[in-house]
């Protein structure tokens, strides 16, 4: 059994969408940092909220949605993530009085 890594580069969403489900963890994205300006790979399955990200849909259709490029460039951690939703919540209740 040889041990074979593969580099694939590609922009075309009906690669991704035939992309196994064991190999999406694995995938690379590469992005343009919006504070820094300067190019950034992320390993998906790194990602905080990869669990949320990949469960809205196939890959090609998440990149051609510009859903991965948000992810990415405004990752949440799940304490940031209650917390946002406490606000929200405190907001509404103080419109609601």
């Amino acid at each position: 059994r040889r041990n074979l890594r593969v580099l694939l580069s590609t922009h075309n969403p009906a690669l991704m969408d035939a992309l196994p489900d064991a190999a999406l963890g694995d995938v690379v994205f590469c992005y343009r940092d919006p504070q820094a300006g300067d190019s950034r790979l992320i390993r998906l399955g790194d990602m905080y909220d990869y669990p949320s990200l990949i469960s809205q849909g196939p890959l090609g259709q998440l990149v051609t949605a510009g859903v991965v490029d948000r992810f990415v460039k405004s990752p949440h951690t799940p304490d940031e993530r209650k917390q946002q939703a406490l606000a929200w919540l405190s907001r509404w209740q103080e419109y609601g009085e």
